[in-house]
């Protein structure tokens, strides 16, 4: 299996920059220590335990080649879109609604 998914360098940079994050921030925010990061950077890749993280964090798109076994980032955002609109609903007191029916 790939270790690592490859961005580049300049992407990394490019994608702080876009969502606002400082490198301590991003450090931080992943709960990593600094020398891993400048690591990854200094690389332009990621390890694949970390992808989905740093694809969430950054904004990046997500891989097209993420090897068998690592969960699809844009399912995981449409899950957890889902509970919380579930959760906006209960605080409303509404009842969830069903899935539109096909005729």
């Amino acid at each position: 299996m790939r270790r690592s998914i490859h961005f580049g360098t300049q992407t990394i940079d490019n994608a702080l920059k876009a969502v606002g994050l400082t490198n301590d921030q991003a450090i931080e925010a992943l709960g990593i220590n600094g020398r891993t990061w400048y690591r990854w950077k200094r690389a332009g890749a990621i390890p694949v335990e970390r992808i989905t993280d740093v694809v969430l964090l950054l904004r990046l798109p997500e891989p097209a080649d993420l090897p068998a076994g690592v969960p699809r980032i844009g399912w995981m955002i449409q899950r957890d879109m889902a509970d919380r609109f579930e959760r906006i609903e209960e605080a409303l007191g509404l009842e969830p609604q069903d899935a539109p029916r096909s005729e």
